[in-house]
């Protein structure tokens, strides 16, 4: 399906998520959509140890500022592997959201790419600093607005995280302030940015 005719995963509580509970997934073309009021945790939940689990060309959207998901994709310590290729996450400015993408500590070998995200998350797009990943994230050519103008930021790692940034157009919503942090490790080749 195209659309709206896509198969439509609707999350109508606080608590409720698509729980990613095995490894070696390849999981295409679903529509996420979060309908509660006060916003949905955790629209998909990827369970420790579970490893190789890849999203094609899948969206994440918010039904209104007030329903969100105020994560659109958890990943919990332990796993790892995690591929998110030609991905959609739009969430609505003015609303509670904190990232696009989520991982808990020594979550790690996570690629981001060819994805667009629009949206106001107060942490970050890509929220990946709860502790270093090891080994660390590969985020290519990808595209991003964050509205926030708190944090405003598109990544956040450790600075001890190797990550691997490669042709990334993002804009922020703070003013004076480097979209990545603590990326004193990282490789950056061709990244472009705009803050307010």
């Amino acid at each position: 399906g195209h659309g709206a005719s896509r198969p439509t995963v609707t999350l109508t509580a606080a608590a409720s998520t698509f729980a990613v509970g095995a490894s070696s997934l390849h999981i295409e073309n679903l529509l996420f959509v979060a309908d509660f009021t006060n916003g949905v945790s955790a629209g998909v939940d990827i369970d420790a140890a579970h490893t190789d689990v890849y999203f094609k060309r899948c969206e994440w959207r918010a039904a209104a500022s007030t329903k969100e998901f105020l994560k659109g994709v958890t990943i919990t310590e332990g796993a790892g592997r995690i591929t998110f290729d030609e991905c959609r996450f739009t969430e609505v400015t003015g609303g509670d959201a904190t990232a696009a993408v989520f991982t808990e500590s020594t979550a790690g070998l996570i690629t981001v790419k060819a994805c667009t995200f629009q949206g106001d998350w107060s942490a970050a797009v890509l929220d990946l600093d709860d502790d270093a990943l090891v080994p660390g994230p590969q985020i290519l050519n990808n595209y991003a607005y964050n509205a926030d103008i708190s944090a405003g930021l598109f990544c956040t790692v450790t600075a001890a995280t190797v990550g691997f940034f490669v042709g990334n157009s993002s804009g922020i919503g703070k003013a004076n302030t480097i979209p990545v942090t603590n990326a004193s490790a990282s490789v950056f080749i061709n990244n472009f940015a705009t803050d307010a």
